[in-house]
Protein backbone atom coordinates (compact mmCIF):
# COMPACT_ATOMS: atom_id res chain seq x y z
CA UNK A 1 0.00 0.00 0.00
CA UNK A 2 0.88 3.26 -1.01
CA UNK A 3 1.64 5.72 1.69
CA UNK A 4 0.38 9.32 1.15
CA UNK A 5 2.83 11.77 1.02
CA UNK A 6 3.47 13.30 4.81
CA UNK A 7 2.40 17.08 4.50
CA UNK A 8 5.26 19.69 4.40
CA UNK A 9 6.28 20.62 8.08
CA UNK A 10 5.88 24.41 8.94
CA UNK A 11 8.36 26.85 7.88
CA UNK A 12 10.05 27.62 11.45
CA UNK A 13 9.65 30.97 12.58
CA UNK A 14 11.86 33.14 14.46
CA UNK A 15 10.88 34.18 17.36
CA UNK A 16 8.74 37.58 17.92
CA UNK A 17 11.25 39.11 19.73
CA UNK A 18 14.15 38.52 17.25
CA UNK A 19 11.61 39.79 14.05
CA UNK A 20 10.52 42.69 16.38
CA UNK A 21 13.74 44.41 17.94
CA UNK A 22 16.25 44.62 14.51
CA UNK A 23 13.35 46.39 12.90
CA UNK A 24 14.31 49.40 15.26
CA UNK A 25 16.77 50.64 12.04
CA UNK A 26 13.65 51.37 10.44
CA UNK A 27 13.90 54.64 12.18
CA UNK A 28 16.56 55.67 10.17
CA UNK A 29 14.82 57.17 6.99
CA UNK A 30 12.26 59.30 8.84
CA UNK A 31 15.07 60.52 11.78
CA UNK A 32 17.04 61.80 8.15
CA UNK A 33 14.06 63.90 6.38
CA UNK A 34 13.17 65.15 10.16
CA UNK A 35 16.42 65.90 11.89
CA UNK A 36 19.19 65.98 9.43
CA UNK A 37 18.48 69.48 6.87
CA UNK A 38 16.92 71.65 10.28
CA UNK A 39 19.74 70.28 12.26
CA UNK A 40 22.53 71.93 9.18
CA UNK A 41 20.45 75.54 9.60
CA UNK A 42 20.55 75.50 13.42
CA UNK A 43 24.21 74.22 13.43
CA UNK A 44 26.23 75.04 11.00
CA UNK A 45 24.95 78.62 10.02
CA UNK A 46 26.00 79.93 13.06
CA UNK A 47 29.32 77.89 13.32
CA UNK A 48 30.31 79.60 10.39
CA UNK A 49 29.35 83.23 11.60
CA UNK A 50 31.23 82.46 15.03
CA UNK A 51 34.43 80.77 13.29
CA UNK A 52 35.02 83.89 10.60
CA UNK A 53 34.08 86.46 13.83
CA UNK A 54 36.20 85.20 16.52
CA UNK A 55 38.33 81.61 15.87
CA UNK A 56 40.41 83.01 12.74
CA UNK A 57 42.03 86.14 15.58
CA UNK A 58 43.20 83.84 18.01
CA UNK A 59 46.03 81.53 18.08
CA UNK A 60 46.53 78.40 18.29
CA UNK A 61 48.16 77.18 21.57
CA UNK A 62 50.01 74.35 21.87
CA UNK A 63 49.42 70.68 21.42
CA UNK A 64 47.63 68.95 24.48
CA UNK A 65 46.88 72.49 25.97
CA UNK A 66 43.44 71.62 27.31
CA UNK A 67 42.92 68.01 27.72
CA UNK A 68 39.90 68.44 30.22
CA UNK A 69 36.43 67.89 29.24
CA UNK A 70 34.56 71.71 27.71
CA UNK A 71 31.69 72.75 29.52
CA UNK A 72 29.27 75.96 28.48
CA UNK A 73 31.71 78.23 31.03
CA UNK A 74 34.76 77.48 29.17
CA UNK A 75 33.46 77.93 25.87
CA UNK A 76 31.54 80.70 26.84
CA UNK A 77 35.47 82.02 28.15
CA UNK A 78 37.04 81.40 25.12
CA UNK A 79 34.58 83.10 22.76
CA UNK A 80 34.91 86.47 25.01
CA UNK A 81 38.82 86.37 25.20
CA UNK A 82 38.75 85.55 21.45
CA UNK A 83 36.79 88.38 20.51
CA UNK A 84 38.81 91.51 18.57
CA UNK A 85 35.90 94.01 18.70
CA UNK A 86 36.02 93.54 22.78
CA UNK A 87 40.02 94.54 22.32
CA UNK A 88 39.00 97.80 19.99
CA UNK A 89 36.41 98.83 22.66
CA UNK A 90 38.47 98.05 25.54
CA UNK A 91 41.23 100.66 24.24
CA UNK A 92 38.04 103.09 23.73
CA UNK A 93 37.48 103.04 27.27
CA UNK A 94 41.11 103.25 28.33
CA UNK A 95 40.90 106.74 26.19
CA UNK A 96 37.77 107.77 27.94
CA UNK A 97 38.96 107.19 31.32
CA UNK A 98 42.86 109.42 30.55
CA UNK A 99 40.32 111.80 29.25
CA UNK A 100 37.98 111.68 32.84
CA UNK A 101 41.70 111.73 34.23
CA UNK A 102 42.37 115.31 32.25
CA UNK A 103 39.09 117.11 32.86
CA UNK A 104 39.28 115.91 37.09
CA UNK A 105 42.43 117.72 37.00
CA UNK A 106 41.13 120.57 35.09
CA UNK A 107 41.04 123.00 37.88
CA UNK A 108 44.98 122.76 38.55
CA UNK A 109 46.88 126.16 37.38
CA UNK A 110 48.09 125.86 33.83
CA UNK A 111 51.82 127.52 33.13
CA UNK A 112 52.71 128.76 29.58
CA UNK A 113 56.36 129.07 29.01
CA UNK A 114 57.85 131.26 26.58
CA UNK A 115 61.53 131.60 25.67
CA UNK A 116 64.53 132.51 23.19
CA UNK A 117 68.01 133.07 22.67
CA UNK A 118 69.48 135.49 20.04
CA UNK A 119 71.94 137.74 18.98
CA UNK A 120 72.12 141.25 20.04
CA UNK A 121 74.27 143.68 18.45
CA UNK A 122 75.78 145.88 21.05
CA UNK A 123 74.01 149.05 22.72
CA UNK A 124 75.59 151.89 24.72
CA UNK A 125 73.33 154.38 26.33
CA UNK A 126 74.26 157.86 27.08
CA UNK A 127 74.35 159.03 30.64
CA UNK A 128 72.24 162.42 30.87
CA UNK A 129 73.73 164.99 33.81
CA UNK A 130 71.90 168.28 35.27
CA UNK A 131 74.59 171.26 34.05
CA UNK A 132 74.71 174.22 35.87
CA UNK A 133 71.88 176.08 34.57
CA UNK A 134 69.65 173.43 35.66
CA UNK A 135 68.84 171.65 32.03
CA UNK A 136 69.66 168.05 31.64
CA UNK A 137 72.63 167.55 29.13
CA UNK A 138 74.83 165.12 28.09
CA UNK A 139 77.17 164.18 30.17
CA UNK A 140 80.85 164.89 29.57
CA UNK A 141 83.47 162.38 27.64
CA UNK A 142 80.37 160.98 25.51
CA UNK A 143 79.75 160.83 22.15
CA UNK A 144 76.60 161.40 20.32
CA UNK A 145 77.08 158.56 17.58
CA UNK A 146 77.51 155.97 20.91
CA UNK A 147 73.84 156.06 21.56
CA UNK A 148 72.35 153.44 19.13
CA UNK A 149 74.68 150.98 17.36
CA UNK A 150 71.91 147.74 16.95
CA UNK A 151 72.76 147.90 13.47
CA UNK A 152 76.53 147.28 13.65
CA UNK A 153 78.28 143.88 13.55
CA UNK A 154 81.22 145.30 16.56
CA UNK A 155 80.54 144.27 20.31
CA UNK A 156 78.24 140.97 19.31
CA UNK A 157 76.16 140.00 22.19
CA UNK A 158 73.54 137.33 23.40
CA UNK A 159 70.02 138.36 24.31
CA UNK A 160 68.52 135.99 26.38
CA UNK A 161 64.11 136.18 27.12
CA UNK A 162 61.98 134.21 29.49
CA UNK A 163 58.59 134.83 30.03
CA UNK A 164 56.29 132.78 32.60
CA UNK A 165 52.60 133.10 33.30
CA UNK A 166 50.53 130.98 35.22
CA UNK A 167 47.09 130.93 35.59
CA UNK A 168 44.96 129.47 38.50
CA UNK A 169 41.09 129.56 37.81
CA UNK A 170 38.86 130.77 40.62
CA UNK A 171 35.28 131.05 38.66
CA UNK A 172 34.28 129.34 35.54
CA UNK A 173 30.69 129.82 35.29
CA UNK A 174 30.16 125.91 35.37
CA UNK A 175 32.70 125.36 32.64
CA UNK A 176 35.00 122.58 34.11
CA UNK A 177 31.71 120.79 36.34
CA UNK A 178 30.05 120.31 33.10
CA UNK A 179 33.36 119.09 31.19
CA UNK A 180 33.95 116.67 34.29
CA UNK A 181 30.67 115.29 33.91
CA UNK A 182 30.95 114.69 30.52
CA UNK A 183 34.11 112.89 30.20
CA UNK A 184 32.56 110.80 33.45
CA UNK A 185 29.43 110.12 31.46
CA UNK A 186 31.68 109.28 28.37
CA UNK A 187 33.78 106.79 30.38
CA UNK A 188 30.69 105.07 31.58
CA UNK A 189 29.50 104.83 27.75
CA UNK A 190 32.43 103.46 26.66
CA UNK A 191 33.07 101.25 29.31
CA UNK A 192 29.53 100.14 28.52
CA UNK A 193 30.71 99.45 24.94
CA UNK A 194 33.19 97.63 25.91
CA UNK A 195 31.11 95.27 27.75
CA UNK A 196 28.67 95.21 25.48
CA UNK A 197 31.35 94.07 22.64
CA UNK A 198 32.62 91.36 25.09
CA UNK A 199 29.62 89.60 24.79
CA UNK A 200 29.21 90.03 21.07
CA UNK A 201 29.74 86.24 20.45
CA UNK A 202 28.15 84.59 23.54
CA UNK A 203 24.68 83.71 21.59
CA UNK A 204 27.31 82.31 18.88
CA UNK A 205 29.22 79.98 21.94
CA UNK A 206 26.01 78.53 23.30
CA UNK A 207 24.62 78.07 19.28
CA UNK A 208 28.16 75.47 18.64
CA UNK A 209 28.08 74.28 22.10
CA UNK A 210 24.48 72.78 22.11
CA UNK A 211 24.66 71.81 18.35
CA UNK A 212 27.71 70.12 19.40
CA UNK A 213 25.39 68.38 21.86
CA UNK A 214 22.85 67.86 19.77
CA UNK A 215 25.06 66.54 16.53
CA UNK A 216 26.38 63.90 18.99
CA UNK A 217 23.08 62.99 19.60
CA UNK A 218 21.77 62.40 16.15
CA UNK A 219 24.94 60.30 15.28
CA UNK A 220 25.03 58.38 18.02
CA UNK A 221 21.46 57.14 17.28
CA UNK A 222 22.46 56.83 13.22
CA UNK A 223 25.20 54.79 14.76
CA UNK A 224 22.69 52.61 16.76
CA UNK A 225 20.07 52.58 13.60
CA UNK A 226 22.71 51.66 11.28
CA UNK A 227 24.03 48.22 13.60
CA UNK A 228 20.50 47.26 13.93
CA UNK A 229 19.82 47.42 10.26
CA UNK A 230 22.72 45.65 9.57
CA UNK A 231 21.67 42.92 12.46
CA UNK A 232 18.70 42.24 10.70
CA UNK A 233 20.16 42.09 7.43
CA UNK A 234 21.87 39.36 7.93
CA UNK A 235 19.16 37.76 9.38
CA UNK A 236 17.23 37.92 6.39
CA UNK A 237 20.22 36.54 4.27
CA UNK A 238 20.89 33.47 7.03
CA UNK A 239 16.81 32.87 6.81
CA UNK A 240 17.47 33.25 2.66
CA UNK A 241 19.80 30.91 2.96
CA UNK A 242 18.13 28.22 5.46
CA UNK A 243 15.00 28.43 2.74
CA UNK A 244 12.68 29.19 5.47
CA UNK A 245 10.33 31.29 3.11
CA UNK A 246 10.17 34.43 5.54
CA UNK A 247 11.24 36.72 3.04
CA UNK A 248 12.44 37.56 -0.30
CA UNK A 249 15.43 38.63 -2.00
CA UNK A 250 13.38 42.12 -2.77
CA UNK A 251 13.27 42.42 1.40
CA UNK A 252 17.57 42.25 0.94
CA UNK A 253 17.57 44.74 -1.93
CA UNK A 254 15.21 46.94 0.25
CA UNK A 255 17.75 46.73 3.16
CA UNK A 256 20.73 47.42 1.44
CA UNK A 257 18.93 50.30 -0.40
CA UNK A 258 18.07 51.84 3.59
CA UNK A 259 21.57 50.49 4.69
CA UNK A 260 23.43 53.05 2.53
CA UNK A 261 20.61 55.81 3.20
CA UNK A 262 21.30 55.48 6.94
CA UNK A 263 25.31 55.42 6.38
CA UNK A 264 25.17 59.01 4.31
CA UNK A 265 22.82 60.11 6.78
CA UNK A 266 25.51 59.20 9.32
CA UNK A 267 28.34 60.20 7.50
CA UNK A 268 26.89 63.74 7.36
CA UNK A 269 25.83 63.97 11.05
CA UNK A 270 29.46 63.00 11.67
CA UNK A 271 30.80 65.81 9.44
CA UNK A 272 28.46 68.24 11.26
CA UNK A 273 29.54 67.19 14.35
CA UNK A 274 33.19 67.33 13.53
CA UNK A 275 32.60 71.32 12.31
CA UNK A 276 31.02 71.72 15.67
CA UNK A 277 34.21 70.16 17.23
CA UNK A 278 36.09 73.12 15.16
CA UNK A 279 34.26 75.47 16.34
CA UNK A 280 34.67 75.23 19.99
CA UNK A 281 38.75 73.98 18.66
CA UNK A 282 39.13 77.49 17.43
CA UNK A 283 37.81 79.44 19.74
CA UNK A 284 39.59 78.13 22.45
CA UNK A 285 42.74 77.95 21.10
CA UNK A 286 43.29 74.28 21.15
CA UNK A 287 45.82 73.37 18.05
CA UNK A 288 43.65 71.36 15.21
CA UNK A 289 44.59 67.67 16.17
CA UNK A 290 43.47 68.07 19.84
CA UNK A 291 40.66 66.16 20.79
CA UNK A 292 37.48 68.43 21.75
CA UNK A 293 35.13 66.78 24.85
CA UNK A 294 32.24 67.91 26.30
CA UNK A 295 31.68 67.82 30.06
CA UNK A 296 28.49 67.16 29.19
CA UNK A 297 27.10 65.45 25.75
CA UNK A 298 23.94 65.06 27.01
CA UNK A 299 20.71 67.84 25.80
CA UNK A 300 19.23 68.96 28.56
CA UNK A 301 16.54 71.33 28.82
CA UNK A 302 16.90 74.81 31.23
CA UNK A 303 14.36 74.13 34.04
CA UNK A 304 13.36 78.00 33.37
CA UNK A 305 9.97 79.01 34.42
CA UNK A 306 9.46 82.17 31.61
CA UNK A 307 8.51 85.21 33.10
CA UNK A 308 6.13 87.72 31.10
CA UNK A 309 7.25 90.31 28.40
CA UNK A 310 6.35 93.87 30.60
CA UNK A 311 8.67 92.16 33.13
CA UNK A 312 11.58 91.34 30.62
CA UNK A 313 11.21 95.04 29.74
CA UNK A 314 11.96 96.50 32.85
CA UNK A 315 14.59 94.06 33.29
CA UNK A 316 16.40 94.81 29.56
CA UNK A 317 15.70 98.73 30.23
CA UNK A 318 18.02 98.38 33.34
CA UNK A 319 20.47 96.01 32.13
CA UNK A 320 20.93 96.19 28.37
CA UNK A 321 24.50 97.65 28.32
CA UNK A 322 23.85 99.40 24.49
CA UNK A 323 20.67 101.00 26.33
CA UNK A 324 23.15 102.46 29.06
CA UNK A 325 26.12 103.01 26.86
CA UNK A 326 23.52 104.99 25.07
CA UNK A 327 21.94 106.73 27.97
CA UNK A 328 24.85 107.87 29.16
CA UNK A 329 25.90 109.13 25.80
CA UNK A 330 23.32 111.27 26.19
CA UNK A 331 24.26 112.96 29.72
CA UNK A 332 27.67 113.33 27.98
CA UNK A 333 25.84 115.12 25.23
CA UNK A 334 23.56 117.64 27.68
CA UNK A 335 27.12 117.85 29.78
CA UNK A 336 28.42 119.53 26.74
CA UNK A 337 25.47 121.68 25.35
CA UNK A 338 25.79 123.35 29.11
CA UNK A 339 29.68 124.17 28.92
CA UNK A 340 29.10 125.40 25.43
CA UNK A 341 26.82 127.97 27.15
CA UNK A 342 29.04 128.63 29.95
CA UNK A 343 32.04 128.75 27.50
CA UNK A 344 30.64 132.31 26.46
CA UNK A 345 31.25 134.16 29.93
CA UNK A 346 34.55 134.75 31.05
CA UNK A 347 36.76 133.27 33.69
CA UNK A 348 37.58 134.72 37.09
CA UNK A 349 41.32 133.68 37.50
CA UNK A 350 44.63 134.56 39.29
CA UNK A 351 47.18 135.44 37.18
CA UNK A 352 50.71 135.00 38.10
CA UNK A 353 53.44 137.10 35.77
CA UNK A 354 57.59 136.11 35.68
CA UNK A 355 59.49 138.01 33.49
CA UNK A 356 63.18 137.68 32.72
CA UNK A 357 65.32 139.20 29.92
CA UNK A 358 68.84 139.77 29.81
CA UNK A 359 70.97 141.41 26.45
CA UNK A 360 74.89 141.29 27.81
CA UNK A 361 76.02 143.62 25.13
CA UNK A 362 73.29 146.28 25.85
CA UNK A 363 73.41 148.38 28.58
CA UNK A 364 70.61 149.39 31.52
CA UNK A 365 68.64 152.00 30.66
CA UNK A 366 69.42 154.89 33.28
CA UNK A 367 65.57 155.56 33.88
CA UNK A 368 63.73 152.94 35.46
CA UNK A 369 60.43 154.25 34.38
CA UNK A 370 61.07 153.38 30.71
CA UNK A 371 60.45 150.05 28.87
CA UNK A 372 63.24 148.53 28.33
CA UNK A 373 62.95 144.88 26.68
CA UNK A 374 66.74 143.91 26.31
CA UNK A 375 67.03 143.80 30.66
CA UNK A 376 63.92 143.02 32.62
CA UNK A 377 63.62 141.61 35.83
CA UNK A 378 59.77 141.42 37.19
CA UNK A 379 57.22 139.25 38.73
CA UNK A 380 53.63 139.48 40.41
CA UNK A 381 50.07 137.98 40.71
CA UNK A 382 47.19 139.95 39.66
CA UNK A 383 43.04 139.00 40.12
CA UNK A 384 42.02 139.04 35.88
CA UNK A 385 39.11 137.84 34.01
CA UNK A 386 39.97 135.60 31.40
CA UNK A 387 37.81 135.70 28.36
CA UNK A 388 37.82 134.76 24.49
CA UNK A 389 34.57 135.81 23.07
CA UNK A 390 33.74 135.13 19.54
CA UNK A 391 30.37 136.30 18.14
CA UNK A 392 30.07 133.76 15.63
CA UNK A 393 31.11 130.94 18.23
CA UNK A 394 28.39 132.59 20.40
CA UNK A 395 25.70 132.73 17.88
CA UNK A 396 26.60 129.36 16.75
CA UNK A 397 28.51 126.90 19.20
CA UNK A 398 25.51 126.17 22.10
CA UNK A 399 22.91 125.68 19.17
CA UNK A 400 25.05 123.17 17.49
CA UNK A 401 25.47 121.52 20.95
CA UNK A 402 21.51 121.40 21.90
CA UNK A 403 21.19 119.30 18.30
CA UNK A 404 24.04 117.17 18.75
CA UNK A 405 22.03 116.30 22.47
CA UNK A 406 18.96 115.92 20.85
CA UNK A 407 19.74 113.56 18.51
CA UNK A 408 21.47 111.47 20.76
CA UNK A 409 18.15 111.78 22.67
CA UNK A 410 16.30 111.22 19.81
CA UNK A 411 18.88 107.48 18.91
CA UNK A 412 18.38 106.34 22.99
CA UNK A 413 14.40 106.59 21.87
CA UNK A 414 14.72 104.80 18.65
CA UNK A 415 17.08 102.42 20.21
CA UNK A 416 15.02 101.56 23.11
CA UNK A 417 11.76 101.16 20.61
CA UNK A 418 14.33 98.66 18.34
CA UNK A 419 15.43 96.72 21.85
CA UNK A 420 11.93 95.88 23.03
CA UNK A 421 10.75 94.96 19.18
CA UNK A 422 13.74 92.49 19.35
CA UNK A 423 12.90 91.66 23.38
CA UNK A 424 9.39 90.66 22.15
CA UNK A 425 10.47 89.08 19.23
CA UNK A 426 12.57 86.37 21.18
CA UNK A 427 10.38 86.23 24.06
CA UNK A 428 7.47 84.92 21.75
CA UNK A 429 9.96 82.75 20.11
CA UNK A 430 11.07 81.15 23.50
CA UNK A 431 7.25 80.75 24.16
CA UNK A 432 7.01 79.25 21.21
CA UNK A 433 10.02 76.61 21.47
CA UNK A 434 8.68 76.11 25.26
CA UNK A 435 5.65 74.78 24.47
CA UNK A 436 6.68 72.70 21.52
CA UNK A 437 9.63 71.27 23.53
CA UNK A 438 6.46 70.04 26.19
CA UNK A 439 4.54 68.39 23.08
CA UNK A 440 7.17 66.98 22.31
CA UNK A 441 7.89 65.30 26.09
CA UNK A 442 4.24 64.63 25.60
CA UNK A 443 4.84 62.75 22.30
CA UNK A 444 8.06 60.92 23.41
CA UNK A 445 6.21 59.95 26.75
CA UNK A 446 3.55 58.82 24.20
CA UNK A 447 5.30 57.36 21.47
CA UNK A 448 7.47 55.15 24.35
CA UNK A 449 3.89 53.56 25.60
CA UNK A 450 3.18 53.02 22.36
CA UNK A 451 6.21 50.93 21.00
CA UNK A 452 6.15 48.70 24.40
CA UNK A 453 2.19 47.85 23.93
CA UNK A 454 3.50 46.87 20.36
CA UNK A 455 5.92 44.95 21.10
CA UNK A 456 3.78 43.32 23.60
CA UNK A 457 0.91 42.77 21.18
CA UNK A 458 3.24 41.54 18.23
CA UNK A 459 4.76 38.80 21.11
CA UNK A 460 1.05 37.71 21.26
CA UNK A 461 0.44 37.46 17.60
CA UNK A 462 -2.31 40.32 17.51
CA UNK A 463 0.19 42.98 15.44
CA UNK A 464 1.77 42.76 11.98
CA UNK A 465 5.46 43.45 11.75
CA UNK A 466 4.53 46.71 10.12
CA UNK A 467 2.56 47.80 12.47
CA UNK A 468 4.77 47.47 15.07
CA UNK A 469 7.69 48.83 12.96
CA UNK A 470 5.47 52.02 13.26
CA UNK A 471 5.61 51.98 16.99
CA UNK A 472 9.09 51.62 16.72
CA UNK A 473 9.28 54.40 14.14
CA UNK A 474 6.96 56.75 15.94
CA UNK A 475 9.17 56.43 19.14
CA UNK A 476 12.77 56.54 18.07
CA UNK A 477 11.39 59.83 15.45
CA UNK A 478 9.29 61.37 18.34
CA UNK A 479 12.48 60.97 21.05
CA UNK A 480 14.73 62.69 18.58
CA UNK A 481 12.44 65.29 17.20
CA UNK A 482 12.45 66.09 21.12
CA UNK A 483 16.61 66.57 21.04
CA UNK A 484 15.87 68.95 18.67
CA UNK A 485 13.45 70.63 20.33
CA UNK A 486 15.64 70.70 23.67
CA UNK A 487 18.61 72.81 21.35
CA UNK A 488 15.80 75.48 20.18
CA UNK A 489 14.53 75.81 23.49
CA UNK A 490 17.82 76.31 24.58
CA UNK A 491 19.09 78.57 22.23
CA UNK A 492 16.18 80.85 22.22
CA UNK A 493 16.46 81.29 26.17
CA UNK A 494 19.67 82.16 25.60
CA UNK A 495 18.94 84.65 22.68
CA UNK A 496 15.90 86.01 24.60
CA UNK A 497 18.77 86.13 27.93
CA UNK A 498 21.07 88.50 25.81
CA UNK A 499 17.60 90.57 24.72
CA UNK A 500 17.15 91.03 28.13
CA UNK A 501 20.84 92.29 29.04
CA UNK A 502 21.60 89.44 31.56
CA UNK A 503 25.06 87.71 31.58
CA UNK A 504 25.11 84.73 29.53
CA UNK A 505 28.29 83.52 31.93
CA UNK A 506 25.09 82.92 34.98
CA UNK A 507 23.04 81.04 32.30
CA UNK A 508 26.10 78.62 31.41
CA UNK A 509 26.88 78.39 34.75
CA UNK A 510 23.24 77.02 35.38
CA UNK A 511 22.00 80.32 37.55
CA UNK A 512 18.95 81.09 36.44
CA UNK A 513 18.01 83.36 39.29
CA UNK A 514 18.65 87.00 37.15
CA UNK A 515 16.06 85.91 34.17
CA UNK A 516 13.67 83.88 37.26
CA UNK A 517 13.28 87.00 39.38
CA UNK A 518 11.63 88.76 36.96
CA UNK A 519 8.69 89.29 38.84
CA UNK A 520 5.19 88.89 37.00
CA UNK A 521 3.86 92.70 38.30
CA UNK A 522 6.18 94.85 36.65
CA UNK A 523 5.03 97.43 34.75
CA UNK A 524 6.21 98.75 30.85
CA UNK A 525 8.21 101.69 31.36
CA UNK A 526 7.98 103.93 28.66
CA UNK A 527 11.40 104.02 27.24
CA UNK A 528 13.21 107.62 27.66
CA UNK A 529 12.19 110.45 25.36
CA UNK A 530 9.43 108.74 23.98
CA UNK A 531 6.09 106.86 24.33
CA UNK A 532 5.99 103.48 25.56
CA UNK A 533 5.98 101.14 22.38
Amino acid sequence: MALAPSPPAPARRAPPTAQIIPLRAVLIIPLCAALIVPLRAALIVPLRAALSAAGAHLPLSAAGAHAAPLTLSDVLSCARRSNPVHGAARAQALEAAAQQTGAALSALPTLSLSAGLAPLPARRMLQYCVGTDERVVVCPNQQINDDQRLDQLDGMGIFARAQVTLTQPLYTFGKLAHGRDAAEAGARAYEAGAAYAERALDVMAFEAYHGMQLSAQVESALQRGRGELGKFKRRVEESLRAERGEYSSNDVRRLVIQEADVTARELEARALRAQAQAGVRVACGLPPDDPVALAEERLRPYALTLPPLEALWAVARRERLDLRGLREGVGAREALARKALADQLPNVALLGLFTYSVGTSADDHPDPFANDPFNIFGYGFMLGLDWRLSVAELLSEPAQADAVAARARAELAGRERAAYLELSERHAQARRHEATLAAREEAARAGKQWMVASLMSKSAGLLTSDQATQSLTGYFTTSLAREQSIFEYNVAVARLWAAAGLDLAALAAGDLSPLAGAGAGAALPAPTGSQAP
